[in-house]
């Protein structure tokens, strides 16, 4: 049986479903809070979704639970939806109509409507008990009201004739009032199904028994061509197919089109990978289905019966009933595949005999020339390989590609690079290789050339391991062979960047120094060029890799396939950029251009702009290329300067304005549509992402409003043309904004567009002008409307970036300064007050005063995952200004208190904060500068991990930080889970996944690193591997590796794995240059 719950669990997903009244009450009692979030929405959401006892929602309503909040966007699971009240989710989720009637009783809107205009009534059509929806009419919802779809609200409506709520909710009496009031039981809704395709998918057999005796046609297909013997196919149970089948219905339709039912069977339940139903497929073959008969695409019952692993039972040989039936073995379908040819990829060695002894023919190769070889060769067995091979099949055999067998074994597709990468985890040989194996001892030819004469040595490099290098050599393939391209099997090696193929090759005796058509070595010292070759190496390069592979004589200004120099795609790479000033120097000392343009005349300006990189790194890299020369006017194919490509980006881009403006960007520039970056900016707006700090930034610069583009528009962002946007509002005045609703704008309707509608007193936030707020207000905005993304109020954004007079107007007009979003997702704003969002973005302190003074709850919870439970104070410690800290410590805020992960305001900070004064504030506070979190880490692990500033770790050191935090081999702690590594190794190592809901790790530590080790860190202290900082840096911070190496980290030091850090280091292209590797990669060559 499940593990009661317990108060512990109150923020769990399943809590509600099994606790009791007496529990949910003793919990509340205990502390816990019926505004909680639980997964991303509010208790009372969850306990509306799955609690048995309706006395769970009278407790938690009258704890304050909001029987009117409603969900925003967000990933909340199946049955949720946008603009959900609790009401809507448990009449679409809960089948308890007494949880119906609580929430009711409890005062709950029986016709609120969600963002679809569905009301609870709507919702429960969904539900599987159709006493829910009786409970909501009982209770008096109105049955008529409609949805934006047109819909009545009461499932059994004849309106709803047509539906699938209907077919499934309605008693017999609905269907014979309905059709005494003359609804047409021929007619049909928009997929084509008749009300007799609708209670067959329902399998709602009183129904189908009904509107068979009123004359229901059985041979009417929908828009797909089903008929209603064909859609009860698709269920398990025969009862309905029984009724079908003995009133006549055709068990031959659809032959030649969609396919008979008996076809449909076995191939419709497929698209779901759901196992073929027995009882179905026995009933129809019972009463004499054609097992011949095919569909438009030429498919077969046998042919669609090779899915091993959908067959169960007495299916499991269902291919040899169908043959014994007299299933023809050569039927082709329209690509000329056979049975066989599908049996040979998917079916074991008794299947391919039986097709074969009925007489299948192994020689018919399909219609782009593959053999049943060819289909075995990618997804079959070696032992049906072995099979085919032994009659006859030709194993060199070429199709319309030019591929053999071989090449299909050996090459990159999905299928075998997923079982390639689960195989080197188990240490297992993927099937991929057992089938080229298989296809060697059959005689395959190793040195069969493709039309781009690669041969299956050029096409296997980029394995992960070196058996089928060796295999196929063996074999007698020539390591020396050239594709049309001119490359050796070893440039395909190193375009992979499979090091254990290139080793083998070098081994068996490649030349490392061969040239291909474009004059690029097989094994170059440093960096490969090519279609393929991956380039984020490059950004995660120490300097001095770098500029050890630019003294080897690397062409600095080589072009790839985008005509993108080395420096081009250095800074446009998703990990740019490790110390950029440096490596920029050292590409400056050798040459390169820094406005080297590549085939869209853009230049690395341009390109760092729309890199997707760390947005932290951005601003330093554009100030070292303008530094070193940068035309921050520079034009691309398109007219685009830097300055337009940064108007056009998704993300918050008004700070790098500045930057480029001082440098002498021309903020009235024009591309080749006339436009400025003004222009584009709200064109931006108009379509995607309203950024008003960017606008604003803009036209204090210097943009002309008035300029006109090609087409005669101008970028007045106050234009009335434009209400309803931030930018309209950050830049209009009271006049502008009264002026504008003279004319017949709507305070309460705002612009709709992705991912959400905003309304306007909400988009006003971004004024300065607190007269804005009276005049929209004034016209009959609501200060309580919320958005339909993050379900804020207008409090929220004012209080994220408003001013302190804007949010005492909202404040002085009623608005809720503990308002509770049920937000977009995890931890974006998911259950904030206000106070959370001044806390953690508004640098003003009288923001967050203003909203104490109106009574904010201090130590509100909000966030989620291990966020869960973050105060106010949690999120300070990112706000820039640390006098917000300040404010909501001197309102009594509790410096230690924990969130749901036990990180405390101090963690918070040492992971996001910019400014050290705040560490020193929270503690001077009394924060414990070691309190470990559940997971072990101490605030110096986050700070390490998640924080580049490196005045950070400094702070909290200086505050007694134990720089050496570990939990000794084989501890167990209290409460906590057992952590084994120290801050160094947390700032070294970036190889651990993370999610959504988490920070992502810094990419920027090397200084961090150093701090630590200045400090005392320890350089030799392992993980629970063996692994030292210097074998993490090795293998995924490439950057920190010669700084530990110049600090005296042991470079011989040993893991559990029997490997070196200078091991991982040689197999780390972006160390590839570093004297040291570079003289064990030469000894690799010349041997």
């Amino acid at each position: 049986p499940p593990t009661p719950p317990t108060c512990d669990n109150w923020n769990r997903l399943n809590f509600f479903e099994s606790a009791s009244a007496e529990l949910v009450q003793q919990c509340l009692q205990a502390g816990a809070s019926a505004h909680d979030p639980a997964q991303q929405m509010p208790a009372i959401f969850r306990a509306a979704a799955s609690a048995t006892d309706p006395r769970v929602i009278h407790l938690l309503v009258d704890a304050g639970a909001d029987l009117r909040a409603t969900l925003g966007y967000g990933r909340r699971g199946s049955g949720y939806r946008q603009g959900y009240t609790p009401l809507h989710t448990a009449a679409a989720l809960n089948p308890s109509p007494g949880v119906i009637d609580a929430l009711v009783e409890a005062g709950a809107d029986l016709d609120a409507r969600d963002r679809e205009g569905a009301t609870p009534l709507h919702t429960a059509w969904t539900n599987p008990n159709p006493a829910v929806a009786r409970a909501l009419l009982r209770s008096g919802a109105d049955p008529l009201a409609r949805n934006e779809s047109g819909l009545a609200a009461d499932p059994t409506s004849c309106i709803n004739w047509t539906t699938a709520a209907f077919a499934r909710l309605a008693l017999p009496d609905d269907f014979r009032r309905c059709l005494a009031g003359g609804e047409d039981v021929q007619a049909y809704d928009g997929d084509g199904d008749t009300p007799l395709h609708l209670a067959v998918e329902v399998e709602n057999a009183a129904a189908v028994r009904l509107l068979l005796d009123a004359g229901a046609n059985l041979t009417t297909g929908n828009n797909t061509g089903a008929t209603p013997l064909h859609v009860a196919t698709t269920h398990d149970g025969t009862e309905i197919l029984s009724l079908l089948l003995k009133a006549d219905a055709d068990i031959h339709a659809g032959e030649g089109g969609l396919g008979t039912p008996l076809l449909y069977a076995i191939v419709n339940r497929g698209f779901r990978r759901t196992p073929i139903s027995e009882p179905v497929v026995n009933a129809l073959l019972d009463a004499g289905a054609d097992i011949n008969a095919a569909d438009s695409a030429g498919n077969t019952p046998l042919l669609a019966s090779m899915d091993p692993e959908r067959r169960e039972g007495s299916l499991t040989d269902l291919p040899l009933r169908l043959l014994a039936l007299g299933a023809n073995p050569n039927l082709r379908n329209n690509q000329g595949r056979t049975p066989l040819y599908v049996a040979a990829a998917a079916e074991e060695p008794e299947v391919i005999h039986a097709l074969l002894e009925a007489g299948a023919n192994p020689r018919v190769l399909t219609e782009d020339g593959s053999s049943p070889l060819h289909a075995a060769a990618e997804s079959g067995s070696p032992e049906v390989i072995t099979l085919l091979a032994g009659i006859g099949v030709d194993p060199d055999g070429r199709n319309a590609d030019s591929h053999a067998p071989l090449h299909l074994a050996v090459e990159r597709n999905n299928t075998n690079w997923f079982y390639a990468a689960r195989a080197d985890a188990d240490g297992t040989q993927p099937p991929s290789v057992l089938r080229a194996l298989a296809l060697l001892q059959a005689g395959a030819d190793p040195n069969a050339r493709t039309a781009e004469d690669d041969t299956p040595l050029h096409l296997s490099a980029w394995y992960p391991d070196s058996t089928l290098v060796f295999a196929l050599v063996e074999a007698g393939a020539n390591v020396h062979a050239r594709n049309a391209k001119g490359e050796t099997p070893l440039h395909r090696a190193r375009a992979w960047d499979s090091r254990p193929a290139m080793r083998a090759l070098l081994d068996l005796g490649a030349d490392p120094d061969a040239r291909d058509n474009a004059g690029l070595a097989a094994d170059p010292v440093c960096w490969a060029a090519g279609p393929v070759y991956p380039w984020g190496f490059l950004a995660k390069s120490p300097v001095e890799s770098v500029r050890g592979c630019l003294e080897t004589g690397i062409p600095v200004d080589a072009r790839d396939e985008e005509g993108a120099t080395f420096l081009a795609r250095l800074v446009s790479a998703t990990d740019c950029c490790t110390d950029f000033e440096n490596v920029l120097a050292a590409f400056l000392e050798a040459g390169a251009d820094v406005s080297a343009r590549d085939n869209a005349g853009r230049t690395p300006l341009h390109r760092v702009i729309t890199s997707r990189g760390d947005r932290s790194a951005r601003a330093s890299v554009m100030s070292a290329l303008l530094e070193a020369g940068a035309d921050p006017n520079a034009r691309d194919s398109q007219g685009a300067t830097p300055l337009h490509i940064l108007a056009a980006e998704w993300w918050s881009s008004s700070a790098l304005v500045p930057l480029l403006a001082e440098d002498g960007a021309d903020l009235n520039s024009r591309n080749n549509g006339g436009e400025t970056p003004l222009h584009i900016a709200l064109r931006r707006i108009a379509a995607f992402v309203d950024d008003a700090a960017l606008v604003r930034t803009l036209v204090q610069l210097g943009a002309d409003p008035a300029a006109r583009d090609t087409a005669g528009n101008t970028a007045d962002p106050v234009s009335c043309e434009r209400w309803g946007t931030r930018s309209f509002f950050a830049l209009a005045d009271a006049d502008i904004v009264a002026g504008c609703i003279a004319g017949g704008a709507d305070v309460q309707v705002g612009v709709d567009r992705f991912p959400f509608g905003l309304p306007p007193l909400h988009a006003a936030a971004a004024t300065r002008d607190p007269a804005v707020i009276s005049v929209l207000l004034e016209a009959g905005a609501d200060v309580h409307a919320r958005d339909d993304f993050y379900s804020y109020t207008p409090l929220h954004p004012a209080a994220e970036s408003g001013t302190a007079a804007v949010v005492r107007a909202l404040l002085d007009a009623g608005a809720d300064p503990d308002a509770w979003a049920t937000g977009f997702a995890t931890d974006w704003g998911w259950a904030w007050t206000p106070l959370h969002l001044a806390a953690r973005s508004n640098p003003d302190p009288e923001v967050a005063r203003a909203l104490l003074e109106a009574g904010a709850d201090l130590e509100a919870p909000a966030g989620e995952s291990d966020r869960r439970g973050n105060t106010p104070l949690h999120y300070a410690g990112e706000n820039p200004n640390p006098a917000v800290a300040a404010v909501l410590l001197d309102a009594g805020a509790d410096v230690n208190a924990l969130a749901a992960g036990g990180r405390t305001p101090l963690h918070e900070a040492a992971s996001g904060a910019s400014n050290p004064a705040v560490i020193e504030l929270l503690v001077a506070a009394g924060a414990d500068v070691n309190a470990h979190a559940r997971n072990g880490y101490t605030p110096l692990h986050s700070a390490a991990r998640y924080n580049h500033r490196p005045e950070i770790a400094t702070a909290l050191i200086a505050a007694g930080a134990n720089v050496n935090a570990r939990d000794p081999d084989g501890y167990v702690p209290s409460g906590r889970s057992a952590n084994d590594r120290t801050p160094l190794f947390m700032a070294v190592n970036r190889g651990d996944a993370f999610f959504s809901f988490q920070r992502p790790p810094t990419r920027h530590s090397v200084t961090v690193a150093e701090v630590l080790v200045r400090a005392g860190a320890d350089l030799e202290e392992p993980d629970g591997n063996g692994r030292t900082p210097l074998h993490a840096a090795a293998q995924s911070n490439p950057a920190i590796f010669p700084l530990l190496l110049r600090l005296g980290a042991d470079p011989n030091a040993l893991d559990a794995d029997g490997k070196t850090p200078m091991d991982y280091a040689l197999e780390n292209r972006s160390l590839e240059g570093l004297p040291e590797v570079l003289r064990m990669l030469e000894a690799m060559r010349r041997r």
